[in-house]
Parts: structure tokens; C-alpha cells; sequence
């Protein structure tokens, strides 16, 4: 059955994001790309719960809701779901600087903050709240976050599929931050908030500093991708973390 649920939870997803994805295009009016980029960005939201009340029984829906729900964790979580995307892309940005690229940062987009947690939380629900549990179940935390990370990337092709360099940086990222988020889940125990925040701060520093260069995504990226091979060799293949809080 639980093979079943994600199979059917995926196919939802995709045939949901998929054709709002590819509609948004270079000509599309903004309020239009906002919609549609909001409903791709909760078709995974959208799958699970349709999963849940066809397939799913009333512990699962339950431990659902406490996922989504969980914000009660140590105070070194939240900053660490602040500090470590924030401090990846001011190095990246740093790195930057001191190679003369030019300057073109955009603050004013950290006002996109609120909008861009709503649109994470989209995500984060059906990734983490939903899917993520479920891989577990087969395999342990960093194949499961691998194999999430590689479905993310792969959901983001409609997006991307007009530029292949950040096509190929989004799939990088996918694979990494996928690990970075599974080992904030385990650790927060399973709290799809917490996920929800590193993603969204992770995205709205994208704004603000990807107008500088393409560049310092890659350099962001790539550090993204050191601290996820740091938790893999410093917590192991159950990326677990033994100051968890309840």
C-alpha cells in the first residue's frame, strides 16, 4: 500500500506542476506567473492530501498534521535554519567580490520573504511532511534524501528547461540541500516548519544576490554541497543528530 500511495502521490503531483510550470514563459503577465507558479509550488501539498483521504489510514493522516504542525524545537534549529543558507550565499557573494564580478545586488527582494515560506511550505508539506517518512520506510536517510532530491530536481525541470546551466545547478542543489533537509527534519523531529524556513531563507537570498551572477549560485551551491557531504561523514547514513529535542 505504501508503495501504491507514493506512486499515486507523484503522478498527482507532476500532472499538477508540470503543465503550470512549462505555462509560465518570459511573456506571461506577473500576476499570472504568480498563480501559476504558486499552484505548481503546492501540487505536492495537494497530492498528499488527496493520497491521505483516499489511501491513507487515520494514524498517518494524523502524524500528517503533527509534522505540519511541529514547531516546538531547541532554539539552535531556527538558527540554524537562518544562518546556514544566509551564511552560504554572503560567502558565495564574498567569493564574488573578491574576484571583481560585478555588483548587482537587489535587496528590496528579501520583502519577498513572506511570499516565498508560503510557497516553500507548498513543497516542504508534500516533500517532507508526506513523502520523505515514506522513503524511510524502504531505505535509510541519505539514500531516501538522494532519491527525494533527484524527484525535487526532476520537478523543477519545467521551470528551468529554457537554460540548461541552472537546469544542471537546480539538480545539484536538489541532491544537496535534499540531505541538509533531511537531517533538520530527523533532528527538529519531523518538523515540516523548520524545513520550511531553511528552504524559503535559501531562496529569497537567491533573489537578492543571483542578479549579480550566475556565478555566485554556483559558488552557493556548491557550498551547499559541502555541508551536506560534512553531515553525511560527521552523523553517518542515519544523519542522526543525538541533541534532538521533542
Amino acid at each position: 500500500m505504501r508503495g501504491e500511495s507514493v506512486l499515486l502521490f507523484l503522478l498527482l503531483a507532476f500532472a499538477i506542476a508540470t503543465p503550470s510550470f512549462l505555462a509560465i514563459t518570459p511573456d506571461t503577465p506577473a500576476i499570472a506567473s504568480l498563480v501559476l507558479l504558486m499552484l505548481g509550488s503546492y501540487a505536492p501539498t495537494i497530492a498528499a492530501i488527496v493520497v491521505l483521504r483516499v489511501q491513507g489510514i487515520p494514524r498517518e493522516r494524523m502524524d500528517f498534521k503533527k509534522r505540519l504542525l511541529r514547531w516546538q524545537v531547541q532554539p539552535s534549529w531556527y538558527a540554524i535554519a537562518i544562518f546556514l543558507p544566509s551564511g552560504t550565499w554572503l560567502l558565495a557573494f564574498a567569493h564574488c567580490v573578491l574576484l571583481g564580478h560585478p555588483q548587482g545586488a537587489q535587496p528590496l527582494a528579501f520583502l519577498y520573504l513572506p511570499l516565498i515560506i508560503i510557497s516553500s511550505f507548498g513543497e516542504e508539506t508534500g516533500w517532507r511532511g508526506f513523502l520523505l517518512p515514506r522513503l524511510f520506510a524502504r531505505t535509510g536517510p541519505v539514500s531516501s534524501s538522494l532519491l527525494l532530491g533527484l524527484i525535487w530536481g526532476i520537478f523543477h525541470v519545467p521551470l528551468f528547461w529554457r537554460d540548461p546551466t541552472s537546469l544542471i545547478l537546480i539538480l545539484i542543489f536538489s541532491l544537496a540541500m535534499s540531505i541538509i533537509l533531511t537531517w533538520l527534519f530527523i533532528g527538529s523531529g519531523e518538523s515540516v516548519l523548520l524545513t520550511t524556513l531553511t528552504h524559503a531563507v535559501f531562496i529569497t537570498w537567491g533573489q537578492v544576490l543571483l542578479p549579480i551572477s550566475i556565478y555566485v549560485f554556483a559558488i552557493a551551491i556548491a557550498l551547499i554541497s559541502l555541508w551536506a557531504l560534512f553531515l553525511v561523514m560527521r552523523f553517518g547514513p542515519c544523519l542522526t543528530n543525538l541533541s534532538a529535542t521533542e
